[in-house]
């Protein structure tokens, strides 16, 4: 009888132990997970919306007088529009194999696209949806990247003619690049007209002044550096970033100098960039997943995880109420996508006059 009573005493010393153990194993993962929870980063700053057309590769994007934000979808052949009010998305179809690239929106509010697998500008007036197409004049040209003139005019490069064209409205004229084979990419316009544009591989930065009847070249200091997208700030400096320089760089058309700052993430591969108002430097990192942000006046980057890995971010705007969208070409990213200025961030400091 008192072997039998020790041996259930036993059994319930070690089922009391195996219960105190395991409120203590408890205890111990909820402390380490709170504390995990203390050291992990607030949300991200970064918000993502799905594109009703699945698999669409969204290209570049372009924001209207109204904050709506219009994007090409390339492989879908659509043109969309979002509204960051309610939410909503409403797409566009274009002709079958159409594949438009980048855009742009005039004064009147109609979106301009290019089609550089058609050797085509497009035009969408969103009032009445109607599209209107056009050939451009060179045969395989390739129409790449595109800016508005003050006075209307649709500039753009044709990456395989060698030549920066625009069309007026009815007619098109061409201007052939300097360096042959130079493979013009991005184009932008400054205050004055002056339109400015990226030779990938010339590796130099060209510029068509309509008032002078001159076209010059600006030879980029690293060698190799794939220059892309191309942008003008409020001062009349010419912003550009380097995909295999991994740089955002400067060119004052003044003193003639550049000066190149040197993204933290290696290899990120910057493909477009834009200003925001207050003269803020944003990029997407192609590669690196990241979108970034850099201070002019600080030289100061600031780096934003995308949540979506490997999204292949490319195009990008600064819009209102400080928000900057972009897009996440991927096919299992399929989206557009915002950051605030304002958020985690992984911050750098970096540059260097040439």
């Amino acid at each position: 009888m008192n072997s039998q009573a020790d041996s259930n005493v036993l059994k319930s010393r070690g089922t009391g132990a195996v219960v105190l153990s395991f409120i203590c194993l408890v205890f111990l993962y909820a402390s380490a997970a709170l504390a995990a929870d203390n050291d992990r980063p607030s949300a991200s700053p970064v918000e993502e919306y799905n594109l009703p057309t699945p698999l669409s590769f969204p290209i570049d994007l372009a924001i209207d007088d109204s904050g709506h934000v219009w994007y090409t979808a390339q492989k879908a052949d659509k043109i969309g529009v979002f509204d960051p009010k309610d939410k909503k998305f409403r797409e566009f179809d274009l002709p079958k194999g159409s594949s438009p690239s980048d855009m742009a929106i005039d004064a009147g509010g109609v979106v301009w696209f290019t089609m550089p697998t058609s050797s085509a500008i497009g035009s969408l007036t969103p009032k009445t949806g109607k599209i209107d197409i056009r050939k451009v004049p060179s045969n395989n040209a390739e129409p790449y990247m595109l800016a508005i003139s003050k006075d209307g005019g649709v500039w753009f490069t044709e990456r395989n003619a060698n030549k920066i064209a625009v069309f007026n409205g009815k007619t098109f004229k061409e201007y052939s690049v300097l360096t042959p084979n130079s493979q013009p990419t991005g184009i932008a316009l400054d205050s004055k007209g002056v339109i400015w544009f990226t030779e990938a591989v010339g590796n130099n930065i060209g510029a068509i002044d309509q008032a002078q009847k001159t076209i010059r070249e600006y030879k980029i200091p690293t060698v190799y550096a794939n220059p892309s997208d191309i942008t003008v700030d409020a001062g009349d400096k010419v912003w550009f970033v380097e995909m295999n320089g991994n740089r955002v760089c400067m060119l004052d058309p003044v003193t003639r100098v550049f000066n190149e700052a040197i993204i933290p993430t290696p290899s990120s591969v910057p493909v477009r960039l834009a200003i925001s108002a207050e003269g803020i430097v944003w990029f997407t990192e192609n590669r690196g997943n990241r979108v970034g942000r850099f201070d002019p006046v600080t030289a100061a980057f600031t780096e934003y995880p995308i949540p979506t890995a490997t999204s292949l971010p490319v195009g990008i705007a600064a819009g209102p109420s400080g928000k900057v969208w972009f897009t996440e070409s991927a096919r299992d990213a399929n989206k557009l996508s915002s950051v605030s200025d304002a958020g985690n961030g992984a911050s750098a400091r970096g540059g260097v006059q040439r």
